[in-house]
């Protein structure tokens, strides 16, 4: 199979009119601002913790509030500005006026990221501060985001998936389009890792569910019951994310389970999400066979960026046509991204330029999927063979993520859509 790499250089993007204008290089009309920002500090909610990071970075008073909630322990609520403490009801909910009242000054606006706890008031009751709110998964479904839009009564919502972005428009939300990034900082090039394998794929590896489905996968993969008699797929590393509690999760060497196999496409893909982290299973078992794999889950910040430095290339399968933080960590730590083809991607990154795809061949309502794994063997293959190919690519990549799509890009943009450029 010859596998047909466009020219280095070509169809690179130039227009940024897709996502959010003005352009990100744009200057702003401002200088410093007083951000009031909202997340749960936990090392797993990276998103959050990157906004914070890169408004300081470009020179603005952030002020962090949030609250304790799933894994935050003391140690990490203690790193917010004003800790926000356990509600009886869930999603947690907080008034504004609550908030307002412990800021060491009055913001000049009011950041919210997800997930699920949020601000309820008027714009009265947040003083007429612009607020707004950024989400992430939008590919779980747009009705919790819209509630908490109109319950915070935000003036913007970021949507970080084109595909998503109509529901939310069509539902009266001032719904805006901006993508997840990376952080140059964290996601590039570590020489001190060295290439073990031929395949990474860093994060939730297959089917995650608790049914018998969830233990075949297990089984298959070679991962036997806890103590306690339980299947656990992937494990957390430490919540300090040190470069020494990353563990190599297993190399797929089993025939696939037989829910993949056996079942009708009826109930073999029950839901469309089920569907997918079966897909994405299945991929990587077959991968696995031909290739050296190495998978890693539960891997943030550096740690995500070091695991897939210890591979000639990373593999990603979405879910839901979602643009996840995958591609975008993954193309800026410097390697070759494998990845679906999906609306809108090539929006921001180029095919044959930027990162490689290939096509899963099927529609999101087409139940009687039929996977064609052979393209993306094909695909692992050439590049195995030519390296300076793959280099040139991940190169280029590399820096046109560094570039374009930082998250201090993406936090002057948010800036620019409230209050112009």
């Amino acid at each position: 199979m010859t596998v047909k790499i466009p020219t280095i250089g070509a169809n690179v993007i130039t227009e940024t009119s897709n996502i959010i204008t003005p352009s990100s290089q744009s200057a702003l009309p401002f200088g410093k601002l007083n951000i009031l920002f909202c997340y749960i500090d936990e090392p797993q909610a990276t998103t959050g913790n990157y906004y914070v990071k890169a408004l300081r970075e470009l020179g603005h008073n952030v002020i962090t509030c949030g609250p304790r909630q799933g894994n935050v322990d003391g140690e990490l609520l203690s790193r917010l500005d004003i800790p926000l403490y356990d509600k009886p009801s869930y999603p947690d909910t907080y008034p504004y006026q609550e908030i307002l009242d412990q800021c060491p000054t009055t913001p000049e606006l009011i950041i919210q990221a997800e997930p699920h706890f949020f601000f309820v008031g008027s714009k009265a009751d947040r003083r007429n501060i612009p607020a707004v709110y950024i989400t992430f998964d939008n590919h779980r479904g747009p009705l919790t985001h819209i509630d908490m839009y109109r319950k915070g009564s935000f003036d913007i919502m970021f949507v970080a998936n084109k595909y998503y972005q109509k529901p939310y428009i069509d539902s009266g939300v001032n719904a805006q389009y901006l993508p997840v990034a990376c952080d140059p900082s964290l996601h590039k090039t570590y020489p001190d890792e060295q290439e073990e394998c031929d395949i990474v794929f860093a994060g939730n590896p297959g089917y995650n569910n608790s049914g018998q489905q969830y233990k075949e996968l297990c089984l298959a993969a070679g991962i036997p019951p806890d103590a306690s008699g339980q299947f656990r797929f992937y494990d957390k590393i430490g919540k300090s994310c040190l470069p020494d509690e990353i563990q190599p999760r297993l190399e797929y060497r089993c025939g696939l389970p037989a829910f993949l196999v056996n079942a009708p496409p009826d109930r073999r893909f029950a839901n469309w999400h089920s569907r997918e982290y079966c897909e994405r299973a299945e991929y990587l078992m077959r991968l696995s066979r031909d290739f050296s794999l190495n998978v890693y889950s539960c891997c943030v910040l550096e740690n995500y960026a070091r695991v897939i430095n210890r591979g000639r290339m990373t593999f990603n399968c979405s879910l839901r046509n979602d643009l996840n933080m995958k591609v975008f960590e993954s193309i800026a730590s410097g390697k070759l991204l494998i990845t679906d083809a999906i609306p809108y991607q090539e929006e921001i990154f180029t095919h044959g330029v930027h990162y490689i795809t290939y096509n899963k061949y099927y529609q999101p309502d087409n139940v009687n999927f039929n996977l064609d794994y052979q393209e993306v063997r094909n695909l692992v293959s050439h590049f195995l063979n030519h390296p300076d190919e793959r280099e040139q690519i991940a190169k280029a990549g590399q820096q046109h993520a560094h570039t374009h799509h930082s998250y201090q890009v993406r936090s002057k943009q948010v800036l620019n859509a409230v209050f112009g450029g």
